[in-house]
């Protein structure tokens, strides 16, 4: 989905840009953060599939994290 605004890149060229990308979006206690949110939606955007842009209530909760 990311290689059509990629110019002549490779699919594994444009994989490797999406999950470094999308690197920001992952914590290693799962939580999610509007940074996370963000790159995420950064990397939607791209690829053309994301009409428009979430607020982090409307698509997640960390209620159910520990404290």
């Amino acid at each position: 989905a990311l290689q059509p605004s990629m110019g002549g890149a490779t699919p594994r060229d444009a994989l490797l840009t999406g999950i470094k990308a999308t690197v920001p979006a992952y914590s290693r206690d799962g939580r999610i953060t509007e940074q996370a949110l963000k790159a995420a939606a950064d990397v939607m955007e791209v690829a053309g599939i994301l009409k428009k842009r979430p607020m982090l209530a409307d698509v997640a909760t960390n209620d159910f994290l520990p404290k």
